[in-house]
């Protein structure tokens, strides 16, 4: 395997060497640039998907808020229904002082002591309300 050589070359083994090492040199700055931009690319890719799970995630939670609010929503409803007591009473109010209309009405005069009492009575009935349909009775009996 050996090399026979003329005379005049000069047998100098380190020529060889230098060259490899730039070319070691240059390849593994090769494999380093390639290198960082694969891990580049990675890193990109991993920011979008980390956006895509977080947009994915706040989604998912307001999905879930509004459906957890709609059944509050569905069962309080169904509950007033169910448990709800009758509806507001309606009374008609006919002055007794009256006397134009007094044996032709088929609306039953209230004093205003039974038309408190049926307000009282009635726990949906708003205070105010029954404020009004008390001072309108009263300004009725005046007249």
């Amino acid at each position: 395997m050996s090399k026979c050589r003329p005379d005049c070359c000069p047998s100098s083994s380190g020529d060889g060497s230098g060259v490899a090492i730039i070319g070691f040199i240059v390849l593994a700055a090769a494999a380093y640039e390639v290198i960082r931009a694969v891990v580049h690319a990675v890193e990109a890719i991993m920011r979008v998907v980390i956006e895509i799970v977080e947009i994915t995630t706040i989604t998912a939670g307001s999905i879930a808020v509004v459906t957890l609010l709609a059944l509050i929503v569905v069962r309080l409803s169904r509950h007033r229904r169910q448990y709800r007591p009758a509806g507001v009473k309606v009374l008609a109010v006919k002055p007794t002082g009256s006397s134009a209309d007094e044996g032709h009405s088929a609306i039953p005069a209230i004093d205003p002591a039974q038309l408190f009492a049926e307000a009282v009575a009635n726990p949906d009935m708003d205070p105010r309300f029954v404020e009004s349909i008390l001072r309108n009775a009263m300004n009725g009996l005046d007249q």
